[in-house]
């Protein structure tokens, strides 16, 4: 581009600028600012909102009726929408999105669904629009007419079983093809025909667990028309499995091992709970000890039902220190992972990254209700067991998330990186301070890989049109 013509369009820039510059206020002219419009405050005085009707899972025949209940508590200053599992809107509050009649909602919020068809199978979200959203999920299977699913249509077995599922055409059907599937993936089965003709189709499940718990479908594929679709439900039963609550950042999930807190708040801590039956007895045990949950100190929320959450009011240091669950059902039970409650930082999050010059840069986000003073950075390449220190400060701070900057220089090749940080001001030894956990190691390539979209330097604009911007720019500033 012609250097004369930048000149020109910034020259017309400032005029224009100039042109529709705002009145000021003493100038006798009409022109008012715009109204700043408050956030206002959410009153939660009636309580938290709470999920109260559980979810459903439904094998309904053709023609049928659903009723999907949505009893959420303390909704008054939010809205309720339903939509599908495909995030088709169905309702918001009262007015209806949906076209189709047969869909309606009842004052109470439950959703019906009449004459159902097969194309309604699938799942119903009833959501409660609050930050983040509470949401209940009820599971729709419309079955096929035409094919049997042996042993039935709902099946309960003991960890560790064998199961054989069957699938049966009908005689007036003639498969072009049968196959199971489960969460959308083909399963191998053995199909049996007579003359040529595949008129049935197993799945052999060996060694149940948790794990191949769910529904699967038996498709039987007949030509141009739909396939004919029946589904089948499998529970295993076992002792309760215990692990990590898990939070999602970037895509990625992070297991909740350590919780961040200080003096005098209130926490809320989680383990996942997988149980089949259901837990019947929870117990939350503090550096060895059983707690007596009292209305005082601590409160539970169970809902929803696999995830339990310990909240302890009015931390003190007491508190802290090393927390797990203890989950029993009718099979046996369970002692969870351990769960560490300090006020020390909470685990980093990688951010983003690029390459400046000769270095790579991190950026990691971490959460501290006291101001950081301490950092540690390590780093290797790919393949080696030994970590090198590198440099690390913290850049900036936005209430209690901080951002910390990690810089590497001079390297080539795959490597991977994690950081610590401490807000510990009572410690001066190294070896006594308290630390807060390792971000999860982060994998990124030396030849600034995926960081090379966000390097620095050339933007394809030339030098001379840098030049002539900086040069005009005040004029700008001052045309304001």
């Amino acid at each position: 581009m012609n250097s004369h013509w930048i000149v020109v369009g910034l020259a017309l820039l400032c005029f224009a600028q100039v042109w529709a510059k705002p009145a000021s206020k003493d100038d006798g002219s009409d022109y008012q600012e715009d109204d700043v419009q408050e956030e206002r405050e959410v009153d939660y005085s009636e309580g938290p909102v709470v999920a109260i009707s559980p979810p459903q899972t439904l094998f309904v025949p053709p023609g049928a009726s659903v009723f999907l209940p949505c009893e959420i508590q303390n909704t008054d200053q939010f809205a309720i929408e339903w939509r599908t599992g495909t995030d088709v809107e169905l309702y918001v509050d009262n007015l209806k999105l949906t076209q189709n009649p047969d869909i309606n909602k009842e004052l109470n919020n439950t959703l019906v669904i009449r004459n159902v068809k097969v194309g309604d199978t699938g799942e119903y979200k009833c959501r409660a629009l609050t930050n983040p959203p509470v949401t209940i999920l009820h599971k729709v299977f419309v079955q096929s007419e035409g094919i049997t699913v042996l042993p039935s249509d709902k099946n309960d077995v003991d960890q560790g079983a064998s199961l054989t599922l069957t699938c049966q055409a009908g005689e007036d059907i003639k498969p072009l093809a049968m196959y199971w599937s489960r969460a959308g993936q083909r399963l191998k089965g053995e199909e049996s025909k007579v003359k040529g003709q595949i008129f049935a189709i197993s799945l052999n499940i060996k060694n149940a667990t948790r794990h191949l718990a769910g529904v699967y479908q038996c498709v039987v594929e007949v030509g141009a028309n739909n396939p004919i679709i029946k589904y089948i439900s499998l529970k295993v039963r076992h002792a309760p499995e215990i692990e990590y609550a898990y939070e999602e950042a970037n895509g990625h999930k992070h297991h909740i091992s350590h919780y961040s807190t200080s003096i005098g708040t209130t926490v809320n801590i989680t383990c996942l709970v997988h149980a089949h039956p259901g837990v019947n007895k929870l117990v939350w045990i503090h550096n060895g000890n059983e707690v007596k949950i009292d209305s005082v100190n601590y409160f539970k929320d169970d809902k929803p039902k696999s995830h339990h959450t310990l909240g302890i009011r009015n931390v003190t240091k007491n508190d802290f220190g090393i927390w797990q669950c203890r989950a029993h059902n009718v099979i046996g039970l369970a002692l969870g992972p351990e769960i560490t409650l300090n006020d020390a930082p909470g685990q980093p999050r990688f951010e983003s990254g690029e390459g400046i010059e000769d270095s790579i840069e991190l950026r990691w986000k971490v959460f501290s209700f006291k101001p950081i003073n301490k950092t540690e950075f390590l780093y290797r390449k790919h393949g080696e067991t030994e970590w090198k220190h590198g440099v690390a400060k913290v850049d900036s701070s936005i209430g209690k998330e901080q951002i910390i900057i990690t810089t590497i220089k001079n390297i080539s090749g795959k490597h991977e990186a994690k950081v610590r940080a401490s807000n510990d001001d009572e410690h001066l030894d190294m070896h006594d301070v308290v630390w807060g956990p390792y971000s999860d190691i982060k994998k990124f390539d030396g030849e600034h890989g995926e960081t090379k979209a966000l390097t620095g330097g050339s933007s394809g604009i030339p030098n001379v049109m840098w030049t002539l911007i900086f040069i005009i720019a005040p004029l700008a500033y001052v045309c304001l």
